[in-house]
């Protein structure tokens, strides 16, 4: 094994961790309401409950009840495993409406 393919095996783990289809996250995801599914992208993108809950204008208690449901129904543990199933997930979603 050269070192390339090692590098690309690398930046697949760090792109999609829990090495899941596209179709199964995009399955996933769209299982979630859409409370859930804009919870899901700001953790995602980073975000802390209080920021989250300021721009949804909902309480930080309701955010993080809201990303525990979402993790729950994705079948993660964690805002970890709930921001690499809805990056995966986004992506996917983002190439069906280029082409």
């Amino acid at each position: 094994m050269d070192s390339a393919s090692v590098l690309l095996d690398v930046l697949r783990l760090m792109i999609n961790p829990l090495k899941i289809s596209e179709a199964d996250a995009v399955n996933l995801f769209d299982g979630l309401s859409f409370q859930q599914q804009a919870v899901a992208k700001m953790v995602a993108a980073g975000f802390q409950a209080p920021y989250i809950a300021g721009i949804l204008n909902i309480s930080a208690s309701t955010v993080r009840k809201h990303r525990e449901i979402a993790a729950r129904k994705m079948g993660v543990h964690n805002s970890y495993g709930l921001a690499a199933i809805v990056c995966v997930a986004v992506r996917a979603k983002s190439n069906e409406e280029a082409l």
